[in-house]
């Protein structure tokens, strides 16, 4: 999602105001797509990502790349209402959304809307797209995810045992974000951690599950992962130790804490 497109695109998600706030709000990208397209032969979309909050004035929408880093300007978003109708106003062009189950419909434009990215439809789980060119995409939506990690120096301490550097509060999410962890100076090796909760949806083979994996990159190989960890799609958290780096990383939300039975001892 570039600015040049951001309007047209942006509008169109303050539709989603009749619906629960948690499906207006939130992290989404087509990193799923992007994948198993490139899996397939095919040529893939453009990656794309889109963050929304809510404040006092209206919806933020930003357009962060898979690091978190804001890509051009926020825009701030307002919508109207015609009966039942949601109309998405931003100037020349009127997207007109309805209601459909749990789920808003683009069902009209009107105006001078012009070629631009458009929403289809938002539910619970995924925005679908129809880009400047035709093609079609899909954005699913993202959980936070907190991790801590720890890289080895390469220096040992004065007494020759190893020495660690550790990072807590590493924020990304399960839609393909990622985090760089270690600085690159005083001997820190910088890694990337991404993390990914695969259904397997473009995927022709019937053998794999649905899966929450955790990778590790190097800076230079964005697309080879070192090694990666995967488990349950329903886990809350993964972990990976490979000697020269450790991580642990949580889904925001899904972590409940251990029943713990209480034992009477007497003597």
């Amino acid at each position: 999602m570039r600015r040049a497109v951001l309007p047209v695109f942006a509008l169109a998600l303050t539709g989603a105001a009749d619906a629960p706030s948690d499906l207006m709000l939130g992290i989404f990208t087509n990193e799923e797509q992007v994948y198993f397209d490139k899996e397939a032969g095919k040529v893939p979309p453009e990656w794309m990502g889109m963050r929304i909050a809510a404040t006092a004035q209206g919806l933020i929408v930003e357009d962060p790349d898979s690091f978190g880093k804001l890509v051009g300007d926020p825009l701030l978003l307002k919508r109207t209402k015609e009966g039942r109708l949601t109309v998405l106003d931003y100037g020349l062009c009127q997207r007109l959304y309805k209601r459909e189950a749990d789920a808003l419909i683009l069902s009209a434009s009107r105006g001078a809307c012009g070629a631009g990215v458009v929403i289809n439809r938002i539910d619970a789980t995924a925005m679908k797209l129809t880009l400047a060119d035709g093609k079609t995409t899909e954005l699913r939506r993202a959980r936070p995810v907190s991790c801590w990690a720890s890289v080895r120096k390469e220096k040992p301490k004065p007494d020759g045992k190893e020495d660690w550097t550790f990072q807590p509060a590493v924020k990304l999410h399960d839609q393909g974000g990622r985090a760089l962890v270690g600085s690159g100076v005083d001997g820190v090796k910088p890694v990337v951690i991404r993390m990914r909760n695969v259904t397997w949806a473009g995927s022709k083979s019937a053998r794999n599950r649905p899966s929450l994996v955790l990778y590790v990159h190097t800076p230079d190989e964005p697309d080879r992962a070192v090694s990666y960890v995967w488990g349950d799609a329903g886990a809350a958290r993964l972990g990976i130790n490979l000697r020269w780096m450790q991580a642990s990383c949580t889904v925001e939300g899904a972590d409940k804490p251990s029943a713990i039975t209480k034992t009477t001892f007497r003597g």
